[in-house]
């Protein structure tokens, strides 16, 4: 079992967001996606930010675990992946509290659960493919900013990549559907003019957390009566 600093939140990241960026935004105790049995292991009281886990069924945390986490005495947030799936999972309503734009479209239905999927490298936890809510966030900016002629073609654009195992989610697979659908001058994933919205949620959970913490003086400041609630996300990520 794990024991860090007192004080220190925890972490679960992976291919959300490369984790160098990570500790440059906060000092936490960065650990490898979220499974079965890792909120188990934590003591009690805690401030933990869930960002990616496994969704292999025998490894998946099961949404009992929160709950128990959390009567426990651990304060849970959950964004951009994992995090955020079990933010809205209706099983466990209000254990977790979820924080940006991919929280807010999965509790809308405007993403469903397999649009955050990933493959990536085990040895340094590199995103393989591209999750479909990153492509999700780009068509509905770009149809809602008038740089899509065709909001039917955004939509036929985003079944295609829904239709592609995810296996088959390469970005260069990626950018050969959108460029299909949406024409030649479409940018590739990867491309400053289409970020990451798993990435830009990581880092917004990463700047609420210092915030928690600003705010709070400590971890233990949470038990003493200061609210530990995400400040106002009703607008994207940043």
């Amino acid at each position: 079992m794990r024991h860090p600093p007192p004080g220190t939140p925890i972490v679960f990241l992976g291919p959300s967001l490369p984790a160098p960026t990570a500790r440059g935004l906060l000092a936490a105790d960065y650990r490898p996606p979220l499974r079965r049995g890792d909120l188990d292991a934590i003591t009690a009281p805690a401030l933990v930010a869930v960002i990616d886990g496994i969704l292999e069924p025998e490894l998946r945390l099961p949404p009992e675990e929160a709950r128990r986490a959390a009567k426990r005495g651990l304060c849970l947030f959950g964004a951009a992946s994992v995090g955020a799936l079990l933010a809205t999972d209706p099983s466990i309503p209000g254990v977790v509290a979820g924080v940006g734009r991919v929280h807010r479209l999965l509790r809308r239905g405007r993403a469903l659960p397999d649009d955050v999927a990933v493959l990536y490298a085990a040895h340094d936890l590199r995103p393989l493919t591209v999750p479909v809510v990153d492509a999700l966030c780009w068509l509905d900016d770009a149809a809602a900013s008038g740089r899509l002629a065709s909001r039917g073609a955004a939509e036929a654009a985003l079944a295609a990549l829904r239709a592609l195992p995810i296996e088959d989610r390469t970005p260069a697979a990626v950018a050969r559907v959108l460029r299909h659908h949406l024409g030649p001058l479409t940018p590739k994933p990867g491309d400053p003019a289409f970020p990451s919205a798993k990435a830009l949620d990581a880092q917004r959970m990463l700047r609420v957390l210092g915030a928690i913490l600003r705010r709070a003086g400590s971890i233990g400041g949470w038990r003493r009566g200061v609210p530990m609630h995400p400040p106002s996300d009703g607008g994207p990520a940043q």
